[in-house]
């Protein structure tokens, strides 16, 4: 599947607010895939999927994203989505996203 297909998909999905749809669509696809597919979405559909997939699979894809996405996100996630977020970040990708910012 390429990207646009991918980003097509989870736009619509977003559109329609199929959580069920997002998840399964997430679990189905490498993170590295959907990391590029929704660095297209605007950040507010970004931070959306990202708070409808299991925590340790948003947080795969997020280490996946380019840096000024993934600090534009930081800057507009609540307290306790970012710690979930940071718990589940390996330690070396939470250092490098603690540097960036």
């Amino acid at each position: 599947m390429q990207y646009q297909d991918i980003h097509q998909q989870l736009y619509v999905l977003l559109q329609n607010k199929d959580r069920m749809g997002i998840q399964s669509l997430s679990l189905n696809i490498h993170e590295v895939d959907l990391a590029q597919a929704i660095k297209r979405l605007t950040d507010k559909h970004i931070h959306t999927f990202l708070s409808l997939v299991p925590a340790l699979r948003a947080a795969r894809i997020f280490r996946h994203l380019p840096s000024d996405i993934q600090a534009s996100l930081v800057r507009s996630m609540a307290k306790t989505q970012l710690e979930e977020l940071c718990t589940r970040l390996s330690p070396d990708d939470r250092a490098d996203l603690y540097n960036r910012l």
